[in-house]
């Protein structure tokens, strides 16, 4: 009964905010951040200060360092980009793909919003094995969360209407980076509804160079994505369950 009463009073107040000045200071770890607390990542963290995908957070806080290199697949409208500046500090740099067209706006916005132009670099557009021009992301506008470049995705439809389609641009990996002059990665998220595996195929040659330290990936211990990073000498820990699959950390280990 309370958590109904919470959930009715919270849901009242982001309607209200959502008609006015949506944007609000937040903690995170200690770390300030100003958000738009209609946003559905940032809402809890606001209204009920319930940590969004905490050991995710977690463990972003203890790996990243001040001149980390973070890259954020699937940025959304920039939690972990904003958290990820924040720790790197302005030596570090912050790189974050997001291609639906309103939520990168979004992501703009908090990025300008936190004046942290200067070590988060966004572009608009999705991580992919190909290179390519009006590629169709599915979306939906009651959940910004569930974009995704999988045609058969289990969106749902009874809860969240029907998907509808964007042209978008996709580029791999190994062509951005090359393109970016970006010698290293400490920490990597992907976080891309089912098409990581996609990804990581884009990714081949700087996996296999030794370009990226970790990542974070949202999929299943089954998963084609995960049996290609462990092929590679990744060691996987289960971070949490996020649905249906988990966020799953991959490092390298230590050389002695």
């Amino acid at each position: 009964m309370c958590g109904r009463v919470f959930r009715s009073i919270a849901y009242r107040l982001v309607a209200l905010l959502a008609d006015g000045d949506p944007y609000r200071s937040v903690s995170v770890h200690g770390i300030s951040l100003r958000a738009d607390v209609t946003d559905f990542v940032f809402s809890g963290i606001y209204f009920g200060g319930v940590s969004y995908e905490p050991q995710l957070t977690r463990f972003l806080c203890e790996r990243l360092k001040p001149d980390g290199v973070f890259v954020d697949v699937g940025a959304n409208s920039g939690y972990f980009s904003l958290l990820a500046a924040s720790l790197a500090g302005t030596s570090g740099r912050v790189y974050a793909f997001e291609p639906n067209p309103p939520v990168a706006r979004a992501l703009a916005c908090h990025i300008a919003l936190n004046a942290m132009d200067d070590r988060i670099v966004a572009s608009e557009c999705a991580l992919s094995d190909t290179s390519q021009d009006r590629v169709p992301l599915f979306v939906t506008e009651a959940h910004t969360g569930f974009a995704t470049l999988v045609g058969d995705s289990a969106i749902a439809p009874e809860y969240l209407g029907a998907p509808t389609t964007v042209g978008i641009r996709t580029t791999t990996f190994d062509d951005w980076r090359a393109a970016a002059s970006v010698d290293r990665v400490d920490l990597m998220k992907i976080d891309v509804e089912g098409f990581e595996s996609q990804v990581l195929a884009g990714m081949r040659e700087s996996l296999a160079a030794g370009r990226v330290a970790a990542l974070v990936v949202e999929t299943s211990w089954d998963s084609p994505a995960h049996r290609r990073l462990v092929s590679l000498g990744f060691q996987p820990l289960v971070l949490e369950s996020v649905g249906p699959a988990d966020n799953i950390a991959y490092e390298r280990p230590a050389l002695d």
